[in-house]
């Protein structure tokens, strides 16, 4: 029954944005694995445990309801509640053999990473070389061509890599140390091929801050070492490649594209609305504003106000204190990418990736063993 849920979980990792002739995948494979999950509470009599991330998951996906019958729009809370039930359904299944389940999960997680990078790169190619296009392709100002295999959202597809590769440090791949850092220079290139710079920057600022606070291990571990000299230089080393570097279309700078402007209007629009938002409801504020803020504080405030704020916020205080209870560091700092590259992009909650990677700290923090 796990390893169904695990494969479940891959297609969504890999085809949860993707359209088949119209025909959005994500819904299908969401059906699926409430049917697992349903079919392994009804016949192993199993109780669900209560956890107070999940009461708090529960009352806010009420409270949008609600206000979506109102509104008449269920968009956000159907991706609320994809979220949320891919992040606790550790909560709701007999998990017999946790550590193995854990390392499934895990491992699931960094080699569906490296399928989409495969995939990308082939996207590229077949573009570039042979004229064939398939999967999402967009041009944007300044002739910047961002690529995005099977998903939607460039930057979500760039973070997704960059919170793989802690993993890959941690995980026990057969493999020797010096082949784990050329995986990790290859998820680099691939989350700085959508030409997104959402990884990459959330990448940089975690090693920064993980050197900072343990330069003592830093210095004696050389594994460490490396791994942390290989992750910040990437940034000067592909400014340095950019102009002969043929997956990079985009010039890498630390402009903000635009942004602030999108978060003045938001912070404008949050004090007029000062409640509940846009009631929920991002295509209204789009429709009133025009631009959705890049940031997760700022956009949960624009779509549903203080209330969204406040239990998002609570939320994930509940998540943090069960990240810092957690033996495996690479697992906490995977979590901490994730988190920094939300305030440079919109919509936590459809960011399915990172409800993935908080059901293996359910995993890890229910049963209290290493990933």
């Amino acid at each position: 029954m796990n390893k169904i849920i695990v494969a479940l979980l891959s297609l969504i990792l890999m085809f949860g944005y993707f359209s088949f002739f119209g025909i959005r995948l994500l819904p299908l494979i969401f059906l699926l694995l409430i049917i697992i999950i349903l079919t392994s509470i009804i016949f192993n009599s199993f109780i669900i445990e209560k956890d107070i991330s999940l009461i708090i998951a529960s009352v806010l996906t009420s409270i949008v309801f609600v206000f979506s019958i109102y509104t008449g729009s269920f968009d956000f809370f159907a991706g609320l509640l994809v979220f949320f039930t891919l992040s606790h359904w550790p909560l709701f299944v007999n998990i017999k053999n946790p550590h193995s389940l854990s390392n499934s999960v895990s491992a699931m997680y960094i080699y569906s990473g490296i399928v989409l990078s495969l995939g990308l790169f082939i996207q590229i190619f077949m573009f570039k070389f042979l004229g064939l296009s398939f999967g999402k392709i967009d041009l944007y100002g300044g002739k910047r061509l961002a690529f995005a295999f099977t998903w939607q959202d460039y930057s979500f597809l760039s973070l997704y890599f960059a919170s793989c590769i802690p993993l890959v440090l941690s995980h026990n791949f057969k493999i020797k140390f010096f082949l784990k850092l050329v995986l990790i220079a290859f998820l680099i290139v691939a989350s700085l091929s959508t030409t997104a710079r959402t990884g990459l920057a959330s990448l940089i600022l975690t090693m920064v801050l993980y050197s900072a606070l343990n330069i003592d291990k830093v210095i004696v571990n050389k594994k460490l070492y490396y791994a942390c000299l290989i992750t910040i230089l990437a940034y000067p080393l592909f400014v340095f490649l950019k102009k002969d570097f043929i997956l990079i279309e985009r010039e890498i700078t630390v402009s903000s594209s635009g942004r602030t402007e999108g978060y003045a209007e938001g912070i404008s629009y949050f004090t007029d609305n000062i409640l509940l938002g846009s009631i929920f409801d991002p295509i209204r504020y789009r429709d009133t504003i025009g631009v959705i803020p890049h940031n997760l504080f700022i956009y949960l405030a624009v779509v549903g106000g203080l209330c969204l704020v406040v239990f998002t916020i609570f939320w994930l205080l509940t998540i943090m204190l069960k990240v810092y209870r957690l033996d495996s560091k690479e697992l906490v700092y995977s979590f901490i990418i994730c988190l920094i590259g939300f305030q440079f992009i919109p919509s936590i909650f459809s960011g399915y990736f990172f409800s993935i990677l908080i059901s293996i700290i359910f995993i890890n923090y229910k049963y209290r063993v290493n990933p």
